[in-house]
């Protein structure tokens, strides 16, 4: 697959591997492919991120859902940053995408920010740059990224 034994990726796909059955890792393969990942998208997420195969199939399902059908990424560019798929979907994702989507509705920033931005960056860097940044034009975006207020409150 490409791994360098000295990368800690190697360690990681080394446990996806030992810790995923047979059965599971072409039922996830399968989830993959169904969302448009050729052998090549996976070959090269699998290498960024071995574990990707390591999340549950209802978690890759949900991740997936979110970052195709609400945030608009090609599926394609999901396998490019699989590590994206690693993080928290609750505690990190969906509140870094609420705050998004809001200064987008708002016109606050013209177009999405690249995916590896939004979910990589320390939260410091996030709420420098997109929280405090526009706290006068949305006073609320710090409750909205703190998950105290939902886009589907009234307001919004």
């Amino acid at each position: 697959m490409g791994f360098k034994p000295s990368e800690s990726a190697f360690i990681n796909a080394i446990v996806a591997v030992c810790t995923t059955s047979n059965k599971s890792w072409e039922q996830k393969l399968e989830i993959y492919r169904s969302w448009g990942w050729s052998e090549n998208d996976f070959s090269f997420a699998f290498r960024k991120c071995p574990r990707c195969m390591t999340l549950s199939i209802d978690n890759i399902t949900r991740k997936m859902d979110l970052f195709v059908n609400n945030m608009g990424w090609e599926p394609s560019a999901i396998a490019k940053v699989s590590t994206a798929l690693a993080y928290s979907l609750e505690n990190r994702i969906i509140p870094r995408w609420s705050v998004i989507k809001v200064l987008l509705l708002k016109g606050l920033i013209k177009e999405k920010i690249r995916l590896s931005t939004m979910v990589s960056t320390s939260d410091k860097y996030f709420i420098d740059n997109y929280v405090t940044k526009y706290k006068k034009q949305v006073p609320h975006l710090l409750n909205i990224f703190q998950g105290k207020i939902g886009l589907s409150d009234p307001g919004f």
